[in-house]
């Protein structure tokens, strides 16, 4: 299992994540590829970053870190489209994305604000003390 920080986008390699999610119903992977691709979030803000969990090669977990546009204060971020593929739940890797996101948000971001998300997403947050 290896947590990384996208450095080099490549739609290819999210499309299985992609089909899955939108099968489960979740749209949230289908947002970061469209904002990704269209210059709407890139992920590019200091503080921020878009993370990949790589299994044999194959991207099986992403999660991002945004400043919150919404908090008055400038040193919030956001927890952004957290997704781990049915296949690799239950194996760490989205401890292991929020752990890479809580990393980088102490180095410039004060607080994580707001999380939108599944029951699913609120109890596992919910154990890592969120």
């Amino acid at each position: 299992m290896r947590i990384q920080e996208i450095s080099v986008w490549n739609h290819d390699e999210l499309v299985p994540m992609l089909a899955e999610s939108s099968s489960e119903g979740f749209r949230h992977i289908e947002r970061v590829i469209h904002e990704y691709e269209t210059g709407i979030n890139t992920f590019e803000q200091e503080g921020e970053a878009l993370f990949e969990c790589r299994m044999h090669d194959k991207v099986v977990g992403i999660c991002g870190l945004n400043r919150d546009p919404y908090s008055k204060m400038t040193d919030t971020g956001r927890i952004r489209r957290l997704y781990v593929m049915r296949e690799f739940r239950r194996h760490g890797v989205g401890r292991r994305l929020m752990d890479a996101v809580i990393q980088k948000s102490g180095k410039s971001l004060r607080s994580t604000g707001s999380v939108h998300g599944s029951t699913g997403c609120w109890i596992f947050l919910s154990q890592l003390g969120i």
